[in-house]
């Protein structure tokens, strides 16, 4: 090689030696450094990559548990919509017997899922909707719903008499006792 023969002759002195070695190993050296550094690079990549992942399987899971949560509480409680207000009242009503003869314990109408609202129209009943289908009033003047959704407070058929709504019946029970 050039550098031994330099060396062997004696010409030029160890400088000449050294910056041949040099000259020679700065590419070799450049080129060791750039690879590191894409290797450390890779591992970033890598990385990020797997912390990413890990954070949306996360997500993913608590959003699978919340759909699983949210699933089984309308299956145990009641329609999709419905307010726990509304569900603890619908659950009064049947402790209160709404449900009077054998006939009225048929499953009630299905609530529309999309009716045109006219802003102006009034609302009735727990579930603040517009009167459709068929709907029970409150013989309780002071009542603050009026009338009802058969499917609201489940009944399929208008009762005969009076009828009061369950929010209203606890109160004339105990106007009755005093």
């Amino acid at each position: 090689s050039r550098i031994a023969s330099i060396a062997s002759s004696g010409q030029g002195g160890g400088s000449q030696v050294e910056d041949l070695l040099k000259a020679r190993a700065g590419p070799a050296s450049e080129v060791r450094v750039k690879r590191q550094r894409m290797a450390d690079l890779q591992d970033q990549k890598v990385s990020l990559s797997t912390g990413a992942y890990e954070l949306i399987d996360g997500y993913m899971k608590q959003l699978d548990s919340d759909i699983q949560r949210l699933e089984s509480e309308v299956k145990n409680r009641g329609e999709p919509g419905q307010t726990s207000k509304m569900i603890a009242k619908k659950a009064e009503a049947l402790k209160a017997g709404v449900a009077e003869s054998e006939d009225e314990t048929e499953t009630p109408e299905k609530v529309p899922e999309e009716i045109p609202i006219d802003p102006n129209e009034p609302v009735y009943c727990y579930c603040q909707r517009v009167s459709f289908g068929e709907m029970v009033g409150c013989d309780n003047d002071d009542c603050r719903y009026e009338w009802f959704h058969f499917a609201c407070v489940n009944i399929t058929k208008q009762p005969e008499g009076e009828w009061l709504c369950p929010d209203c019946r606890p109160k004339a029970a105990r106007i009755e006792q005093d």
